[in-house]
Order: C-alpha cells, then sequence, then structure tokens
C-alpha cells in the first residue's frame, strides 16, 4: 500500500517537472520576441540554460523512473548551478559583460559583484 502510493507520489512530481519544459520555451519566446527580436549576450545565456535545463529534466525523470536516485541526484546540484549563473548576472553592473564571460568559460568567483565580492557560490547564494 504504501508503495504504491508513493509510486503514485513520484509519478505526480514528475508530471509536475515535465511541465516546467514548457515553462522554459514560454520565457525563451519571450525573450527573443521582446525587444524587436534583438539578442544579447544574456539571452544567449539564459537559453544555453535553458536548454541545458531541459535536458537535466529529461535526464533526471528517466533516473528517477528507472529508481536510480544515487544518479539523479546530482543532476539537481547542475540545475542550482545553473540558476546561480544566471542570477550572478544581476549581481554586477552589466549583466551582459558577465553573461560574455559565463559563456566563454570565464571562472565566476573572478568577477566581483556591484558591492566589490567575487561571485562565489556562496556570496550567490546569499545574495539569492
Amino acid at each position: 500500500m504504501k508503495k504504491d502510493y508513493l509510486q503514485k507520489q513520484i509519478t505526480e512530481e514528475l508530471r509536475i517537472i515535465k511541465d516546467l519544459k514548457k515553462s522554459h520555451i514560454e520565457v525563451l519566446e519571450n525573450i527573443f520576441f521582446a525587444d524587436n527580436k534583438s539578442v544579447y549576450p544574456l539571452d544567449l545565456l539564459i537559453s544555453a540554460v535553458s536548454q541545458r535545463s531541459i535536458s537535466l529534466i529529461d535526464g533526471f525523470s528517466s533516473l528517477v523512473k528507472q529508481g536510480n536516485a544515487l544518479c539523479s541526484i546530482p543532476m539537481l546540484r547542475l540545475q542550482v548551478d545553473s540558476i546561480l549563473r544566471v542570477y550572478a548576472c544581476f549581481l554586477v553592473k552589466d549583466s551582459h559583460d558577465i553573461a560574455m564571460g559565463v559563456l566563454r568559460d570565464k571562472p565566476l568567483n573572478t568577477i566581483k559583484s556591484q558591492d566589490v565580492y567575487k561571485l562565489t557560490d556562496k556570496f550567490i547564494r546569499k545574495q539569492a
């Protein structure tokens, strides 16, 4: 009985997570149709993060369905890392400059915030 309930709950949660993919696509449509369809570095970063997120959702869902929690859990950290990178863009004076840095694999902890703090994961999390 308990196992059936747990399986039903997992199925429902995975459906909710899968629906997030639709939200990703809607956000991307809004970004790319804004400002006369001009594309900026931050748009490119958000596009890359969204694609990564959609892939992580698919992978996470597949692993959970297979009962492979050990491999699915690290995917959550990858998702958090993506969110932190986007959020960091709003902690600096020029979000497009940092977006270009991130797209070029520049380590965030070498960039400073508006408050002159290094953009470490710990600092970004505290600001969120």
